[in-house]
Order: C-alpha cells, then structure tokens, then sequence
C-alpha cells in the first residue's frame, strides 16, 4: 500500500489498478446516489411516492441511514419527524396562498409553529453530529426554504 492509496487486483479478471481513498470515496458516492431517490429527475431503483397528499417516509429513511449511518433510533426518528413536518409545512404554506381564509391561516400558524419546535430540538443536538452532517442538517433539514 502506498500513501495515496492501494493496489488492488481484480480476482476475476486480473486487472491492477491503484484505488485512491478519493477514488474510493467517489465511486462510493456514484453507487450510493442510483439507490437514493434524490427526486423527480434523479429516480433511483425506489420510485420516489411521494405527492401533494402524501408523504413518502421510504425515501427519507434512505436519504437518512446514507447520511447519518451510525445514528441512534430516537435522533432517527426526530429527522425523520423534521422532514415529515417540513413536507406538512410546505403542503399547508401552498393551500394558504391558494385558499387565504381565515383558517387556512389558522392552519398554517399551527403547523409552522409545530415545525418550529421540531426544529429547535435538532438544533439543539447540532453538537453531536459532524461538522459535514451538521451542515447538511442546515442546509437540507433545518431551512425551510428548500425542498
């Protein structure tokens, strides 16, 4: 093994090649995105169901055990609950604007203010996630600007 990487050799082919930790890391990623389902244009083996009445927690729980593979079940289950809610939040944002009643804006308050706290308590656990997956919590989970 050299300090880029290792050699490896093929045992059905006996083809030698060098595979670098980048290299490694690479294909990793090219194999791990064709079995998440990241949306409509990017369809992996999983067909996203999700739809404006319903919210596909199969293709979350993915996206979640890529992301975060040693989380422990309670941490799993408040991300999970996050997306869930932010799919919720995003569905009643779009009746609100369609709808703009009184209770659609009733609704829409309660379900952001549900949102919110579901929010804090995973800002609240920041610390105890990588610098890599906490970025990603703020980026993907956290803001609510995002799909």
């Amino acid at each position: 093994m050299n300090g880029a990487g290792f050699d490896w050799t093929c045992p059905h082919c006996d083809h030698a090649t060098t595979l670098t930790n980048e290299r490694l890391c690479d294909e990793y990623v090219q194999v791990a995105v064709k079995h998440l389902v990241l949306g409509i244009a990017q369809k992996g083996p999983r067909e996203d169901e999700s739809s404006p009445s319903t919210f596909d927690c199969e293709a979350e729980r993915l996206r979640i055990h890529f992301l975060f593979p040693f989380i422990a079940k309670p941490a799993f289950d408040l991300l999970l609950g996050l997306r869930d809610s932010r799919w919720i939040l995003t569905a009643v944002q779009i009746n609100d604007e369609t709808a703009r009643t009184v209770r659609s804006a009733h609704d829409l308050e309660w379900v952001e203010a549900q949102h919110d706290q579901r929010t804090r308590e995973i800002e609240g656990s920041l610390s105890a996630f990588s610098q890599v997956q906490q970025e990603i919590l703020r980026e993907k989970f956290i803001r609510t600007d995002v799909g």
